[in-house]
């Protein structure tokens, strides 16, 4: 059975697809709010990894130079 013109705008299809498109806009810039908190977190990420890195070394550094100043401290 082929469906008319009328038999479409008669089955509520038109406020139905009206739902439909603004619900996937929507969507959509929901999509596009999380993508970009989402880029936002792998550059805090980024960052405490860096700052991680550095305190680490720092960490590791500290008892070097420590053991270094006693040595020179004793070879006096």
């Amino acid at each position: 059975m082929t469906m008319t013109k009328h038999d479409i705008e008669g089955n509520g299809w038109n406020e139905y697809e009206k739902l439909v498109l603004h619900q996937l806009r929507e969507l959509n810039e929901k999509a596009d709010t999380n993508l970009e908190e989402h880029k936002e977190i792998v550059k805090d990420i980024a960052a405490l990894k860096v700052r991680a890195g550095i305190t680490g070394f720092l960490g590791g550094l500290l008892p070097v130079v420590i053991g270094l100043g006693i040595w020179l401290l004793k070879s006096l």
